[in-house]
């Protein structure tokens, strides 16, 4: 996964591509509270600049501000 590795450039690259920006996994985690959880600010722009919802919400109640 891009984010994990930190790459904005493939960030950008999926979500042009039609990525699901607020597409979350089976913890409930989205993309954004990823990125936020590994100090990634670039990403987490990027991702709020493309529509990310930052107060979803994880299974356990957090949202990206409370995991960065």
């Amino acid at each position: 996964m891009a984010i994990r590795a930190g790459a904005s450039d493939l960030v950008r690259f999926h979500l042009r591509r039609g990525g699901q920006v607020n597409r979350q996994d089976d913890s409930g985690t989205s993309l954004l509270m990823y990125a936020a959880s590994r100090g990634y600010a670039e990403i987490c722009q990027i991702l709020l600049e493309a529509g990310a919802d930052p107060v979803l919400k994880n299974h356990q109640g957090q949202d990206a501000l409370s995991l960065a």
